[in-house]
This record gives C-alpha cells, sequence and structure tokens, in this order.
C-alpha cells in the first residue's frame, strides 16, 4: 500500500525507475570522465537522485529495512563527491561552492538524508560520516540540536534558525517533555502550508513528474532522537512514522 495520499503505485513505479536509471547512467559516466569538477557534478547529481529514489520509494509503500543499500550508496557518493571536489586546483577550488553552500534547500536535504540514513542505521556511523561530509556545524540552531543528539558534540553554537518556518519545530525541543507532541502536532499541522516558503508547495499539482511525496522528516528525526511519544500524530499524513 503506498503510503502518499496523492499518487499511486504505478506514478512512484515510473519514478522509481527513471531515477534508478539516472543514478546508472551517471555512474557510468564518472568512471570514463577525467576532470574532477565535472566527476563532482556528477556525484553530486548522484546524491540528489538518490534521495529522490529513497523518497519515491518511501511514498511507494516500500519496507524501509529494503532501502539499506540505496542509504549506503548516497553516503558513498557524497563522499566521492567531496574527494573530486578536493582534487581540483587551487586555482579551480571556487568551482565547489555551489554544491556545497549551505542554504534553506540544502538543509532540506539534509534532514530527509539523515532520516533515511538513521533509520538502517543504529551505530549512527553513517549519520555522523554524511554529517562530516556536508560540514554545516553551527549554521543553524536546530540542525546543530539534531547534529548533538546524533554525535554528542557539544561545541556546536548557532543561536539562529535560518528560516522561521523552523520555529515550530524547535519549540518542540525546548518545550517540556510533556507539551512536546502537542507541540509537534502543531507544528505537522501547518508544516504544508509552510512550503510555499521552503518550496514544493502543491508540487503533486504543479510538477511535471517531479513529486515524490511531502514528507516532514525533521519531524521524525526529533521524534526518534527525542523519544518523543508520537501517539497523537503518528497518522498524520505529512509524518513519515515509518522512519522514525
Amino acid at each position: 500500500m503506498t503510503r502518499d495520499k496523492f499518487k499511486d503505485k504505478s506514478y512512484f513505479d515510473d519514478r522509481v525507475k527513471f531515477r534508478e536509471e539516472c543514478i546508472a547512467e551517471d555512474i557510468e559516466e564518472i568512471e570514463v570522465e577525467d576532470d574532477a569538477g565535472l566527476k563532482m557534478r556528477l556525484a553530486d547529481g548522484i546524491v540528489n537522485d538518490i534521495r529522490s529514489l529513497l523518497e519515491s520509494k518511501y511514498s511507494r509503500g516500500d519496507d524501509v529495512a529494503n532501502l539499506i543499500d540505496d542509504c549506503k550508496l548516497l553516503v558513498e557518493y557524497r563522499e566521492k563527491q567531496k574527494e573530486f571536489a578536493d582534487q581540483l586546483p587551487p586555482e579551480r577550488q571556487d568551482e565547489r561552492i555551489q554544491w556545497e553552500e549551505f542554504s534553506l534547500s540544502s538543509l532540506n536535504e539534509t534532514y530527509k538524508s539523515l532520516c533515511f540514513i538513521l533509520a538502517n542505521d543504529a551505530t549512527r556511523t553513517d549519520a555522523i560520516r554524511y554529517l562530516e561530509l556536508v560540514n554545516y556545524y553551527g549554521k543553524d540552531k536546530l540542525l546543530d540540536n539534531i547534529i548533538h543528539s546524533i554525535t554528542g558534540n557539544d561545541t556546536l553554537k548557532s543561536n539562529e534558525l535560518l528560516s522561521k518556518t523552523f520555529l515550530g519545530a524547535m519549540q518542540v525541543l525546548e518545550a517540556d517533555k510533556s507539551n512536546a507532541a502537542e507541540l509537534m502536532l502543531s507544528y505537522l499541522n501547518s508544516w504544508y502550508d509552510e512550503l510555499k516558503v521552503r518550496g514544493g508547495y502543491e508540487l503533486h499539482i504543479k510538477g511535471k513528474n517531479t513529486y515524490t511525496g511531502y514528507w516532514c522528516y525533521e519531524a521524525a528525526l526529533i521524534t526518534r532522537l527525542y523519544h518523543i511519544d508520537d501517539s497523537i500524530y503518528r497518522n498524520h499524513d505529512f509524518y513519515p512514522k515509518d522512519l522514525a
């Protein structure tokens, strides 16, 4: 049974097939390409395609335990992306900036990546490695709290949220444990409308086969890492409960 409420299984079957073909083609191209800059961009594309693949499979209803190989591949090619960027000569190092910069989009993708990785990473080894690779320490208050919960790093310093759309999630962390679930439910209820700011609002209507699901990954991360009882919001349309 599909988890997504807007598209059927055949739609996601097509999305999965398309992404798998894109990934396979780019992996082949990396093997024959010599230029480090192009290899870096191809690796970044593979990482993005794997994230879309994971989301499509989750929305389709795939067993989360069957996504472990895709998660491993995601970390592998994020590592390759950094390796290729490091191989650029000094005069070309600025080429890596747009592929590594911290933004609202990259923050959302970080939460998505961590959510899938942690679902099959009991030791948190892959999650910690992924965080080392993206190196977003100290850039966002909510992310720093999540990083601390994963790694135990006490040196993170950010006191600001990159976007006010995450204020409700931050309030969940700062609240008394007895109020956390109610606050999370409120956050989930307003989450879809906040996509007008974050991007992706009404993508299931407007997107030309680019829609892969609406999932509030930070809600699942916070629930998992802070051991919140999700009984009152477990069946919320935008809560990826099987990743929590």
